[in-house]
């Protein structure tokens, strides 16, 4: 197919200025783009940008992890968080101290510690007189790298959370904000969905009269101690908001979620809360397996979770190197594209993407979409954990309503960042009736001097991928008649006849 043709089916006269699609993603020239489309029959580049271009990846990083997750653990792994106690145990009452080891399980949440302390109550046991010990020892010290570094003392957001081995709620604690019966009166603000003692909870909000909602939420921590403050106001008859913030000390804060939840049982730990090992005559008495890796995966890009990511790249890394690093799963990551064919130089920092330290390129995360694509053990999985457009996840509000082409036919990994510079990426799968499954990657960075908003990067994919779709249609129809015309001129050999 001619490089000319080609360049006359993605001009998109639709749009002001009869804009190229290469103008589209770069928006004006305030943007630099790494594109490419390939298709997974025969690895045949139906379009490419720029495609070496190593970028800014942000969250469509988490494919790399997601592939690597799946192919080297299988989807049916299950990490496993043991339970332990010291001393002895008659009638339901533990003199000793309860322990707990963390296994990189980052779907611990509060439905699932729930149901722990439910089983613990079927089982007899009433009280610990020790303390609760966590032992977070299977990763290391770095529970915060360069990127969440910054909200260690204060946040207002949840993506700062440390990465550890044992985590509850993501390692974030929830803030619930309700309005008060009368304009003027306090907020009804309390911690959601257990009361923790281990935290102190200010609350400045009041009830008002406005039509719209504005509450501040932050974490602080000096001196020792930590505290939300909750400031703003919020509407009388505005329903509840649930807030969800860092935390600064993931053993205090889990540990405290534990007790609650015995608590809501009627089992009680006497002791404090402490970070420690296991000792050698502990007694094991309770494993929590967690969700199959498959689910975990599909929460992960569904939702875009950092924390989720880290956990498991750490525990990847545990696996594969012996170590629970952001540097040694980082290591491994790099390996496995290497080994998938992955070509030129790139940089991954963690699994999640939250560095503006990490680069690729539209080919290098082509080439792996292929490779998986191909690979039966764990394209299914893969494939399910990416957002549906128009459905689900970071793309349900995107590309079109109902009866779109794009609609329930493109699967995505989106990526955001919006300092230094404005970043907005693409990159999965769609479906088109002809060309079958089509690896894509559209990555697209601001410049520093002068950028884009997210908001116009989003707005120049969404143009340029309806236009590459009706241009999917022209190729296809140039490919009938050049395969028609070969077999004409060159007809193949008929079957010898049956005897």
């Amino acid at each position: 197919m001619c490089k000319n043709f080609l360049g006359v089916l993605f001009f998109i006269s639709s749009l002001a200025g009869a804009e190229t699609v290469h103008q589209v993603f770069t928006v004006g020239e305030q943007a630099e783009a790494s594109v490419e489309f390939v298709r997974l029959s025969d690895g045949k580049v139906l379009f490419s940008h720029q495609a070496t271009k190593a970028l800014i990846p942000a969250s469509i990083a988490k494919l790399v992890l997601s592939a690597a997750l799946l192919e080297t653990l299988s989807p049916s792994f299950q990490m496993e968080t043991r339970f332990f106690y010291t001393g002895d145990r008659e009638k339901g009452v533990v003199s000793g101290d309860l322990i707990i080891v963390g296994d990189g399980d980052p779907f611990l949440v509060s439905e699932e510690l729930f149901l722990i302390a439910a089983d613990w109550k079927a089982k007899g046991i009433r009280e610990f007189r020790g303390n609760l010990v966590i032992d977070n020892s299977l990763f290391d010290g770095q529970a915060w790298d360069r990127e969440r570094i910054q909200g260690r003392d204060q946040t207002e957001h949840a993506f700062h959370a440390p990465v550890t081995a044992f985590g509850v709620n993501f390692n974030t604690v929830a803030v619930n904000v309700a309005p008060g019966e009368k304009v003027g009166s306090p907020a009804l603000v309390n911690f959601d969905p257990v009361p923790l003692q281990e935290l102190s909870l200010e609350n400045h909000a009041l009830t008002s009269s406005y039509a719209e909602i504005d509450v501040n939420v932050r974490r602080v921590t000096a001196n020792g101690r930590t505290q939300l403050i909750v400031e703003g106001t919020i509407p009388q008859g505005f329903p509840l908001q649930k807030f969800y913030r860092a935390v600064n000390d993931p053993i205090q804060v889990s540990g405290g979620y534990v007790r609650s939840f015995l608590n809501t049982v009627g089992i009680s730990v006497r002791g404090t809360v402490k970070e420690g090992r296991l000792p050698r005559t502990a007694h094991h008495f309770y494993t929590h397996k967690s969700k199959p890796l498959s689910d975990l995966v599909k929460s992960l890009n569904l939702y875009s979770s950092n924390y989720m990511a880290d956990v498991l790249l750490k525990r990847l890394a545990v696996h594969c190197c012996g170590q629970g690093s952001f540097a040694a799963g980082a290591k491994f990551l790099e390996g496995y594209l290497r080994g998938k064919g992955v070509e030129g130089d790139f940089t991954l920092t963690n699994g999640s993407g939250l560095d503006e330290g990490s680069a690729l390129s539209a080919r290098q995360l082509t080439t792996l979409l292929v490779k998986v694509g191909r690979d039966y053990r764990i394209f299914p999985e893969f494939l399910a954990s990416l957002p549906v457009a128009g459905e689900s996840g970071t793309l349900e509000h995107r590309f079109g309503a109902s009866g779109t082409q794009t609609h329930g036919l493109l699967r995505a990994k989106t990526g955001t960042l919006s300092s230094p510079v404005s970043v907005s990426n693409l990159s999965g799968y769609l479906h088109h009736a002809q060309h079958g499954l089509v690896a894509f990657a559209v990555i697209q960075n601001g410049k520093k001097r002068q950028q884009p908003s997210v908001l116009a990067l989003r707005e120049s994919q969404e143009k340029a991928l309806m236009s590459f779709l009706k241009s999917l249609d022209s190729i296809w129809e140039k490919e009938f008649v050049e395969r028609t015309f070969f077999e004409k001129k060159f007809p193949s050999t008929p079957p010898p006849k049956k005897l």
